[in-house]
């Protein structure tokens, strides 16, 4: 199977062909050029400095762009950015998750403690995360988990056993435990045709709105 390369791959690939060329152009030529050729390679390891750092910037501000800084998990622009390429591997289900009652434990216990709450919960939904999928923090205390060759049957159930698994956890953050629960909308595309992000995600948030009406609820929509 093949695999992405990783920032920091790339970013030791690249150094690392710059380093060799740097070592040809000092071994070649006679000694009568030794001269220019240590000119060549300082001017050489210039080179590879700056483009050291300009490639370390570069992925700074991709993972700020992409990457949650609470959570570590994906943003929602990287959604969007990442769908646009695989909308067409079927079957796939979206998981649009909301802590219940998440206001309330901010209020309760200060949003130090809420943060800890949402990052603990991030670190559960890795819990459940199969290779080919995707978590997300779409934002406040909602999460996008997409599903790739998951039916809406199968969806239920991980989505529920997320659900259980969250309702069985304590929370605890510099001795405060807190318990909380989840609701969950599930939106799912079988079908071989073209699909609308946009359309599954309305339906995902439809369903969730109806499973917070009970809260500590799964609710699959179509």
């Amino acid at each position: 199977m093949r695999r992405k390369m990783s920032s920091e791959g790339f970013f030791t690939t690249i150094i690392s062909i710059d380093l060799f060329l740097c070592f040809i152009a000092f071994f070649i030529g006679g000694a009568h050029r030794a001269k220019y050729q240590i000119m060549h390679v300082i001017f050489i390891i210039i080179l590879v400095l700056t483009k050291a750092l300009f490639i370390r910037g570069i992925i700074k501000i991709y993972k700020e762009i992409y990457t949650d800084i609470l959570t570590g998990l994906y943003t929602r622009k990287y959604f969007y950015r990442k769908m646009r390429s695989i909308t067409r591997i079927l079957p796939f289900s979206l998981l649009f998750i909301d802590i219940d009652n998440f206001k309330a434990i901010n209020d309760t216990y200060g949003h130090i403690v809420g943060d800890w709450v949402l990052l603990q919960f991030a670190n559960l939904l890795r819990k459940h995360k199969r290779k080919k999928d995707f978590i997300f923090r779409w934002g406040g205390e909602e999460f996008v988990v997409v599903l790739f060759h998951t039916s809406n049957r199968e969806a239920y159930d991980i989505a529920d056993l997320i659900r259980k698994d969250v309702e069985e956890h304590v929370f605890y953050h510099d001795g405060i435990a807190v318990k909380t629960t989840i609701s969950i909308g599930i939106a799912s595309a079988e079908e071989k045709k073209a699909v609308d992000i946009e359309k599954m995600l309305e339906a995902a948030d439809k369903a969730l709105y109806q499973a917070k009406a009970n809260k500590n609820y799964v609710m699959a929509g179509k």
